[in-house]
């Protein structure tokens, strides 16, 4: 009797976690999805726009270079509508375990999801937030297959990517280095602050609702969604990994670090002084047993 009654106890507990997770994951989903959202509407009466240019082009060197246009909105949409099924999917996650993430998994190339998500903020970095991002890697990154769940991983990179564009000053540099090492996948992302983070905030960066100090941002913009929320659910209980966060007077990414590593630039690349400029700093350690890699 005893036995029934507390597997009946853990199994209530058990409900209970995966409601409270659902209602924490449904309400951050409910502002995340308006952002694609209304990227979509964005891009779809622009494409309309440039269909009309286009249509009316007066030589083919006005309606190429139209047409050129077009195809950045194009990926807009693309995006958004990979970024509204991510969203879907872990809606459908029980919870964010290890368990979890392995029962819908797939088989894909991490470093083609990695670019493939920088390049859906270029139209950001450049058109509202004037920025440049370089990516740092080793080549043999680009051959890495990993076995996941791939909405968990685009959301994990969408969302450390999407608050350094967030918080960066504008007309300045972010920088980021993805390799892995004996035992784990590291991804490091570091933008430019106007003043370094105390130690006090960068404590309350992974909480719901967490809101840059107004000194630190030029748009103190409110991050009421996934954000790094679920980044470090997901890192932490998810695939059993680290993330740490930092803030200094200088870039740790600098370029006596990646001298040996090759690059990829994204946006707007200005002169490179901004090695003696305040940056935040994030470094993520995903075990690599965890993404069941092949041999």
């Amino acid at each position: 009797m005893e036995e029934r009654y507390q597997k009946l106890k853990e199994e209530r507990e058990e409900l209970l976690r995966e409601r409270e997770f659902h209602r924490e994951i449904e309400k951050l989903l409910v502002h995340d999805l308006k952002s694609p959202v209304a990227k979509l509407n964005m891009a779809g009466e622009m494409l309309d726009n440039y269909l009309g240019e286009i249509r009316d082009a007066k030589d083919k060197e006005e309606r190429n270079k139209k047409i050129f246009e077009a195809r950045r909105f194009l990926r807009v949409i693309g995006s958004s509508g990979r970024k509204v099924s991510d969203l879907a999917e872990i809606l459908k996650l029980s919870d964010i375990t290890p368990e979890a993430l392995k029962k819908d998994s797939k088989k894909f190339n991490l470093w083609e999801r990695f670019d493939e998500t920088i390049q859906s903020y270029e139209h950001t970095m450049i058109s509202q937030r004037e920025l440049g991002l370089e990516l740092y890697f080793k080549e043999d990154i680009k051959d890495l297959e990993v076995n996941t769940n791939i909405s968990a991983m685009r959301s994990i990179f969408s969302n450390v990517i999407g608050n350094a564009i967030q918080y960066a000053p504008r007309e300045s540099l972010i920088k980021s280095a993805i390799y892995t090492n004996s035992k784990d996948l590291i991804l490091e992302l570091e933008n430019m602050v106007t003043s370094p983070i105390n130690i006090t905030e960068l404590k309350q960066i992974f909480e719901k609702g967490y809101r840059l100090d107004e000194t630190q941002t030029d748009i103190n913009r409110l991050n009421e969604g996934l954000g790094l929320y679920f980044v470090e659910k997901a890192i932490k209980k998810g695939y059993q990994g680290r993330i740490d966060v930092s803030s200094g007077n200088s870039f740790q990414i600098t370029d006596d670090k990646t001298k040996d590593l090759s690059k990829k630039t994204y946006g707007i690349i200005y002169p490179p002084f901004y090695e003696t400029l305040p940056s935040f700093h994030m470094k993520v350690s995903i075990p690599l047993d965890s993404l069941a890699l092949e041999e």
